[in-house]
Protein backbone atom coordinates (compact mmCIF):
# COMPACT_ATOMS: atom_id res chain seq x y z
CA UNK A 1 0.00 0.00 0.00
CA UNK A 2 1.26 3.66 -1.12
CA UNK A 3 1.16 5.43 2.49
CA UNK A 4 2.76 8.66 2.07
CA UNK A 5 3.83 9.93 5.50
CA UNK A 6 2.08 13.14 7.05
CA UNK A 7 4.11 15.83 5.83
CA UNK A 8 3.45 14.79 2.02
CA UNK A 9 0.03 14.58 2.89
CA UNK A 10 -0.41 17.84 4.58
CA UNK A 11 1.51 19.58 1.52
CA UNK A 12 -1.67 17.80 -0.63
CA UNK A 13 -4.06 18.88 2.03
CA UNK A 14 -2.79 22.50 1.43
CA UNK A 15 -3.16 22.93 -2.37
CA UNK A 16 -6.93 21.85 -2.67
CA UNK A 17 -6.72 21.41 -5.73
CA UNK A 18 -3.64 19.45 -7.24
CA UNK A 19 -2.68 18.99 -11.03
CA UNK A 20 -0.52 15.90 -11.55
CA UNK A 21 1.59 15.39 -15.00
CA UNK A 22 4.87 14.28 -16.38
CA UNK A 23 7.04 16.21 -19.12
CA UNK A 24 6.13 13.10 -21.87
CA UNK A 25 3.82 10.74 -22.01
CA UNK A 26 4.21 7.15 -20.82
CA UNK A 27 6.11 8.24 -17.16
CA UNK A 28 2.96 6.79 -15.52
CA UNK A 29 0.81 10.02 -13.72
CA UNK A 30 -2.15 8.45 -14.56
CA UNK A 31 -1.70 5.84 -11.88
CA UNK A 32 -0.14 7.98 -9.77
CA UNK A 33 -3.15 10.05 -9.49
CA UNK A 34 -5.26 7.37 -9.09
CA UNK A 35 -3.15 5.68 -6.54
CA UNK A 36 -2.73 9.01 -4.74
CA UNK A 37 -6.93 9.44 -4.90
CA UNK A 38 -7.36 6.25 -3.84
CA UNK A 39 -4.90 6.51 -0.65
CA UNK A 40 -5.68 9.81 0.18
CA UNK A 41 -9.68 8.79 0.24
CA UNK A 42 -8.66 5.98 2.40
CA UNK A 43 -7.26 8.60 5.18
CA UNK A 44 -10.94 9.67 5.55
CA UNK A 45 -10.57 12.63 2.86
CA UNK A 46 -13.66 13.84 0.68
CA UNK A 47 -11.49 13.56 -2.79
CA UNK A 48 -13.06 13.56 -6.26
CA UNK A 49 -10.64 13.02 -9.31
CA UNK A 50 -11.06 14.90 -12.52
CA UNK A 51 -9.59 13.21 -16.19
CA UNK A 52 -8.43 16.03 -17.54
CA UNK A 53 -6.29 14.50 -20.08
CA UNK A 54 -8.77 15.04 -23.05
CA UNK A 55 -7.00 13.45 -25.95
CA UNK A 56 -6.02 10.28 -23.84
CA UNK A 57 -8.52 9.67 -20.79
CA UNK A 58 -7.87 6.73 -18.70
CA UNK A 59 -9.87 6.97 -15.62
CA UNK A 60 -12.48 5.59 -16.17
CA UNK A 61 -10.26 2.34 -17.38
CA UNK A 62 -8.41 2.38 -14.22
CA UNK A 63 -11.39 2.61 -12.29
CA UNK A 64 -13.95 -0.10 -14.30
CA UNK A 65 -16.49 2.67 -15.04
CA UNK A 66 -18.13 3.87 -18.57
CA UNK A 67 -16.50 7.20 -19.86
CA UNK A 68 -19.06 8.44 -20.01
CA UNK A 69 -20.55 10.95 -19.09
CA UNK A 70 -18.05 13.19 -17.82
CA UNK A 71 -16.86 16.08 -17.54
CA UNK A 72 -17.58 17.51 -21.38
CA UNK A 73 -21.20 16.76 -20.58
CA UNK A 74 -21.45 18.93 -18.28
CA UNK A 75 -19.65 21.75 -20.34
CA UNK A 76 -22.42 21.24 -23.04
CA UNK A 77 -24.90 21.78 -19.79
CA UNK A 78 -26.16 18.01 -20.78
CA UNK A 79 -25.47 17.64 -17.17
CA UNK A 80 -25.12 19.45 -14.37
CA UNK A 81 -21.79 18.16 -12.21
CA UNK A 82 -23.61 16.32 -9.62
CA UNK A 83 -25.01 14.09 -12.48
CA UNK A 84 -21.68 13.66 -14.41
CA UNK A 85 -20.31 12.43 -11.07
CA UNK A 86 -19.28 8.75 -11.05
CA UNK A 87 -19.46 7.44 -7.25
CA UNK A 88 -16.43 4.38 -7.07
CA UNK A 89 -15.81 1.11 -5.45
CA UNK A 90 -13.30 3.20 -3.33
CA UNK A 91 -15.12 4.98 -0.32
CA UNK A 92 -14.89 8.85 -0.13
CA UNK A 93 -13.56 9.04 -3.88
CA UNK A 94 -15.44 10.50 -7.04
CA UNK A 95 -14.63 10.39 -10.34
CA UNK A 96 -15.41 13.00 -12.89
CA UNK A 97 -14.28 11.26 -16.38
CA UNK A 98 -13.41 13.00 -19.55
CA UNK A 99 -16.55 11.72 -21.47
CA UNK A 100 -16.43 12.34 -25.19
CA UNK A 101 -13.31 13.27 -26.62
CA UNK A 102 -13.56 17.22 -27.52
CA UNK A 103 -12.14 18.69 -30.64
CA UNK A 104 -10.31 21.55 -28.97
CA UNK A 105 -9.23 20.39 -25.15
CA UNK A 106 -7.00 23.66 -24.86
CA UNK A 107 -9.96 25.80 -25.35
CA UNK A 108 -12.22 23.49 -22.83
CA UNK A 109 -9.53 23.82 -20.09
CA UNK A 110 -8.31 27.49 -20.62
CA UNK A 111 -11.79 28.73 -20.53
CA UNK A 112 -13.67 30.54 -17.43
CA UNK A 113 -15.64 27.68 -17.26
CA UNK A 114 -13.34 25.55 -16.13
CA UNK A 115 -12.08 28.23 -13.10
CA UNK A 116 -16.00 28.00 -12.21
CA UNK A 117 -15.59 24.26 -11.78
CA UNK A 118 -12.54 24.18 -9.66
CA UNK A 119 -14.34 26.54 -7.64
CA UNK A 120 -17.41 24.51 -7.31
CA UNK A 121 -15.11 21.36 -6.80
CA UNK A 122 -13.26 22.95 -4.16
CA UNK A 123 -16.14 23.95 -1.99
CA UNK A 124 -17.47 20.55 -1.88
CA UNK A 125 -14.26 18.49 -1.68
CA UNK A 126 -11.27 18.63 0.82
CA UNK A 127 -8.85 17.42 -2.68
CA UNK A 128 -9.33 18.11 -5.87
CA UNK A 129 -7.24 15.94 -8.40
CA UNK A 130 -6.85 16.52 -11.97
CA UNK A 131 -5.33 13.90 -14.18
CA UNK A 132 -3.30 16.40 -16.34
CA UNK A 133 -1.49 15.78 -19.97
CA UNK A 134 1.57 15.79 -20.11
CA UNK A 135 3.28 19.22 -19.97
CA UNK A 136 5.67 18.88 -23.60
CA UNK A 137 3.15 17.72 -26.25
CA UNK A 138 0.24 20.35 -25.50
CA UNK A 139 -0.50 23.37 -23.56
CA UNK A 140 -3.67 21.63 -21.59
CA UNK A 141 -1.07 20.74 -18.56
CA UNK A 142 0.10 24.17 -18.37
CA UNK A 143 -2.84 25.96 -18.36
CA UNK A 144 -4.81 23.97 -16.25
CA UNK A 145 -1.46 24.67 -13.57
CA UNK A 146 -2.06 28.27 -14.05
CA UNK A 147 -5.82 27.73 -12.63
CA UNK A 148 -4.92 25.52 -9.88
CA UNK A 149 -1.32 26.89 -9.12
CA UNK A 150 -0.06 23.83 -7.22
CA UNK A 151 1.09 20.58 -9.55
CA UNK A 152 2.49 17.26 -8.93
CA UNK A 153 5.47 16.06 -10.65
CA UNK A 154 5.60 12.68 -11.95
CA UNK A 155 9.02 11.02 -13.48
CA UNK A 156 9.90 7.89 -14.58
CA UNK A 157 13.19 6.49 -13.57
CA UNK A 158 15.10 5.48 -15.89
CA UNK A 159 13.05 6.98 -18.81
CA UNK A 160 12.63 10.63 -18.39
CA UNK A 161 14.90 12.67 -20.36
CA UNK A 162 16.98 15.35 -18.13
CA UNK A 163 16.28 17.74 -21.62
CA UNK A 164 12.92 17.28 -21.42
CA UNK A 165 12.81 17.78 -17.31
CA UNK A 166 13.75 21.35 -18.31
CA UNK A 167 11.96 22.13 -20.68
CA UNK A 168 8.43 21.35 -19.37
CA UNK A 169 10.02 23.14 -15.83
CA UNK A 170 10.30 26.30 -17.93
CA UNK A 171 6.67 25.99 -19.26
CA UNK A 172 5.16 25.61 -15.95
CA UNK A 173 7.64 28.62 -14.30
CA UNK A 174 5.78 30.88 -17.15
CA UNK A 175 2.30 30.16 -15.31
CA UNK A 176 3.44 30.36 -11.80
CA UNK A 177 2.60 26.77 -10.50
CA UNK A 178 3.80 25.87 -7.68
CA UNK A 179 5.34 22.49 -7.92
CA UNK A 180 4.75 21.00 -4.58
CA UNK A 181 6.47 17.61 -5.11
CA UNK A 182 7.86 15.31 -7.57
CA UNK A 183 7.26 11.60 -7.69
CA UNK A 184 9.77 9.32 -8.88
CA UNK A 185 8.04 6.70 -10.22
CA UNK A 186 8.76 2.84 -11.31
CA UNK A 187 11.97 2.49 -9.46
CA UNK A 188 13.42 -1.28 -9.35
CA UNK A 189 12.21 -3.44 -6.98
CA UNK A 190 15.54 -4.26 -5.35
CA UNK A 191 15.71 -0.34 -4.32
CA UNK A 192 15.47 1.31 -1.20
CA UNK A 193 12.18 2.89 -1.79
CA UNK A 194 10.19 0.21 -3.61
CA UNK A 195 7.91 1.75 -6.32
CA UNK A 196 7.56 5.47 -5.64
CA UNK A 197 10.10 8.16 -3.99
CA UNK A 198 9.37 11.70 -3.97
CA UNK A 199 11.04 14.96 -3.77
CA UNK A 200 8.70 18.01 -2.25
CA UNK A 201 9.76 21.88 -2.67
CA UNK A 202 10.00 24.36 -0.14
CA UNK A 203 8.28 27.08 -0.09
CA UNK A 204 10.89 30.57 -0.68
CA UNK A 205 12.93 28.85 -3.50
CA UNK A 206 13.57 26.43 -6.08
CA UNK A 207 15.69 24.45 -3.79
CA UNK A 208 14.29 20.92 -3.51
CA UNK A 209 14.91 18.92 -0.32
CA UNK A 210 14.92 15.71 -0.96
CA UNK A 211 12.43 12.92 1.60
CA UNK A 212 12.24 9.38 1.28
CA UNK A 213 8.41 8.38 2.33
CA UNK A 214 8.62 6.77 5.46
CA UNK A 215 8.07 3.47 4.06
CA UNK A 216 8.12 1.82 0.70
CA UNK A 217 5.06 2.85 -1.08
CA UNK A 218 3.53 0.03 -2.96
CA UNK A 219 0.53 0.53 -5.20
CA UNK A 220 -2.87 0.55 -3.79
CA UNK A 221 -5.53 -2.22 -5.47
CA UNK A 222 -7.93 -0.10 -6.49
CA UNK A 223 -11.34 -1.92 -6.38
CA UNK A 224 -13.09 -1.49 -9.61
CA UNK A 225 -16.86 -0.20 -9.91
CA UNK A 226 -19.53 -1.62 -12.01
CA UNK A 227 -19.49 -4.37 -14.44
CA UNK A 228 -17.13 -2.51 -17.02
CA UNK A 229 -19.81 -2.33 -19.91
CA UNK A 230 -20.12 0.29 -22.65
CA UNK A 231 -17.09 2.27 -23.08
CA UNK A 232 -15.88 2.14 -19.92
CA UNK A 233 -14.62 -1.17 -20.70
CA UNK A 234 -12.04 0.12 -23.28
CA UNK A 235 -13.64 -1.14 -26.52
CA UNK A 236 -16.59 0.69 -26.65
CA UNK A 237 -16.07 3.79 -29.41
CA UNK A 238 -15.67 7.32 -28.51
CA UNK A 239 -17.89 9.69 -30.24
CA UNK A 240 -15.89 13.31 -31.08
CA UNK A 241 -18.37 16.54 -30.45
CA UNK A 242 -17.94 19.99 -31.17
CA UNK A 243 -17.51 21.98 -28.26
CA UNK A 244 -18.63 25.94 -28.48
CA UNK A 245 -15.93 27.66 -26.63
CA UNK A 246 -17.97 30.11 -24.69
CA UNK A 247 -20.52 27.50 -23.34
CA UNK A 248 -20.90 28.20 -19.64
CA UNK A 249 -23.00 25.94 -17.16
CA UNK A 250 -25.15 27.43 -14.63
Amino acid sequence: MWKPNLQFSMLVDSAAALVVTSAEPGEGKSTTVANLATVMAQMDKRVILVDTDLRRPTQHHIFNVPAEPGLTDVFLNELTVEQAITKTAVPNLDLLTCGKLPPNPAELIASPWMEKLISLLKARYEIVLFDSPPVLPVTDAALLASKTKHLLWVVSAGKTRTDSLRRAREALKQVDAKILGVVLNRVTSGSAYGHYYYYYYSKDSDKKKHKPSAAPMQMPSIPASGSGNGNGNGRGKRERLEIPPETMPE
